[in-house]
């Protein structure tokens, strides 16, 4: 069965980077289209400051927008997955918001750095928003928390840099390009689904805040550092950095936790039973710093309802 992909380009445009991204995300079965700021004419910038200056000077994000929007409009045959970078990530959620629903079935967005400023919209379908460990404009934890207020969208930070699926970023990381390459196909393959819409009815089932704080420490690192995790809905395991975590131990809190892969990490929750007290100096993730302080002034309470699935009101 034929599978169709909707790429939308950051402000590089098509260009070698994002010919390496298609190249990898290329299957027997799948048809990719790609929506650029530039009509699809090849792009070799030599650095994000020539970029900026020629998306600046010939679309913009308002141009961008009514682009995405268009080919959404026009879209004949629905899109099983439609992906955005950066610029083309807010223009993506802006058109699936305001044009063609019924032609994409769901999207996955990466680091769109202007979405604080369309938070007022909400697309039709389900959205996940994957952001980097900061964004200039505005604070990710926050945004993450309003974003997953809204039904069908699921929103988390990582611990790379905005740009890092690019190879012609500066922020580009070889390990977060390969981690969410994967996550893309299973996403695509149909293994997993992005964020659903719940509903009951005519009433909107209440949805549980399931970001945490949470001690992280890598078998690679001598340190351990704190950062935001989600929960899943069974409360078997972990979403960190867009992998499952499954736990080894069945009490809530405990640490040792393993991927598909057999990798393993330890991940514990912050709670009022457990506190890191074996570092001098502890290192936290931007993401995490503003729920961090709420934190040490005791403002933040962290439930193990985040740990559960959903139950009805």
């Amino acid at each position: 069965m034929t599978t169709r992909l909707l790429v939308l380009s950051d402000i590089f445009g098509l260009c070698a980077g994002l010919e390496r991204l298609l190249a990898d995300l290329s299957q027997a079965d799948t048809v990719i289209d790609v929506i650029d700021p530039y009509q699809t004419i090849r792009q070799q910038f030599v650095d994000e400051a020539q970029a900026y200056a020629a998306f600046t000077a010939q679309c913009g994000h308002e141009g961008y927008a009514a682009i995405a929007a268009q080919a959404l409009q026009s879209c004949v045959q629905p899109f099983d997955l439609a992906i955005g970078f950066s610029a083309g990530a807010t223009a993506l959620w802006r058109a699936l918001a305001t044009s063609n629903s019924a032609a994409v079935k769901q999207a996955v967005l990466f680091y769109p750095g202007q979405i604080h400023q369309h938070l007022a919209l909400t697309p039709a379908v389900p959205v996940q928003v994957i952001f980097g460990h900061s964004e200039p404009h505005f604070a990710v934890a926050e945004i993450c928390t309003q974003l997953q207020q809204k039904p069908g969208v699921s929103a988390v930070s990582t611990g790379y840099a905005h740009g890092f699926i690019n190879p012609a970023s500066k922020a580009f990381n070889k390990q977060g390009y390969q981690q969410y390459l994967r996550f893309i196909v299973r996403v695509l393959s149909g293994e997993i689904a992005t964020a659903p819409t719940k509903r009951r009815g005519r009433q909107t089932v209440k949805e549980v805040d399931r970001t945490l704080l949470a001690y992280i420490k890598k078998p690679t690192t001598e340190a351990g550092y704190i950062d935001l995790i989600t929960t899943s809905k069974n409360g078997l395991s972990y979403i960190y950095q867009g992998e499952h975590w499954a736990r080894q131990a069945p009490i809530f809190g405990m640490g040792k936790c393993r991927n598909s892969k057999g990798e393993e990490i330890e991940i514990s929750p912050l709670s009022r039973h457990y506190s890191v007290k074996d570092q001098d100096v502890l290192l936290v993730t931007d993401a995490a710093k503003p729920r961090y302080q709420l934190w040490l002034m005791k403002k933040l309470k962290q439930s193990r309802q985040a740990s559960r699935s959903d139950e009805s009101e």
